[in-house]
């Protein structure tokens, strides 16, 4: 059915509608559509309307309104300053709808198969010292965004996964993996932090918190080594022969404390076999070494 001849606009009985009186992402546009009726609710089909839009919020924003000539315009507003704006959309100066929108525009979230993850620290750490790598956070439209929480997860080859082995961007640490945080990067990225303590070989997956979609590589082979030796974590051991304490065989001779000297019960000339067993301060075998005195 044709539309009847078209009357004077009326902001009481047009329309606005679409996401972008809904929500908004930063430097993207938020589009939305304004039916134009008169007062007797007929379409007016003829262009030139006396319609405005106007944006405010807390930052500069881009808009437009194009008439397709149709009694239907086309409108856009591409916010560059997260928080809260009002879009007022007005026929002879008065509201259609009656109220502006009021409209927060928010930071895309960061896009798991965009984003991108590199560095040393995916694939070798140190027992108890800090492995890092970089992150770059970017959109679902190919463009760099706010840092989001990541969530690793930590699973021994050929294990289970440890118990409490996830944590994210806030220092908080669990039994098998401390992860530290993140900071400003190199060449637009994120560096992010982590400490394992147990030395062996694992899986680390990276993962965004928030949707739990994978980086891409993840998961990623990671091999942790022992740290360096620590004089209160090693164990003395002497084979075949007693000890002042009255063991024999096999017997543990570590020092009380690590300065005191050991006595053992020996013949003058007798040789002593003795085992030396390094480990770093978390307790991991740094190797053995076994000499004949």
């Amino acid at each position: 059915m044709r539309n009847h001849h078209a009357g004077v606009a009326s902001a009481a009985h047009s329309t606005v509608s679409g996401q972008g009186v809904l929500r908004a992402e930063l430097r993207q546009p938020a589009r939305f559509t304004v039916h134009v009726f008169d007062e007797s609710g007929g379409r007016c089909t003829t262009s030139g309307a006396p319609i405005v839009l106007a944006v405010r919020g807390p930052g500069c924003v881009s808009r437009t309104l194009v008439d397709a000539g149709d009694g239907i315009f086309h409108g856009a507003w591409v916010p560059t300053v997260a928080g809260q704006y009002t879009v007022a959309v007005t026929i002879h100066g008065e509201l259609v709808g009656g109220t502006a929108c009021v409209v927060q525009a928010e930071a895309p979230r960061a896009d798991a198969t965009r984003s991108a993850v590199d560095g040393d620290g995916l694939h070798r750490a140190v027992a108890g010292e800090l492995a890092s790598f970089q992150v770059w956070f970017v959109d679902e439209h190919g463009a760099p965004t706010a840092a989001e929480q990541l969530a690793l997860a930590l699973t021994p080859q050929g294990g289970l996964a440890q118990p409490d082995s996830t944590a994210q961007l806030t220092a908080q640490p669990t039994a098998q993996l401390i992860h530290c945080g993140a900071a400003e990067g190199a060449g637009g990225g994120r560096t992010a932090s982590f400490s394992v303590l147990q030395a062996g070989d694992y899986t680390l997956a990276v993962q965004l918190r928030e949707g739990g979609g994978a980086l891409p590589g993840s998961p990623f082979a990671l091999r942790v080594l022992a740290a360096a030796p620590y004089a209160p974590a090693c164990e003395l051991t002497c084979a075949e022969l007693p000890v002042e304490a009255g063991r024999v065989g096999e017997a543990e001779v570590r020092p009380p404390h690590p300065a005191e000297a050991l006595s053992l019960a020996c013949t003058a000339g007798e040789r002593l076999r003795l085992r030396l067993r390094v480990c770093d301060r978390w307790g991991n075998p740094c190797g053995a070494t076994e000499a004949q005195q």
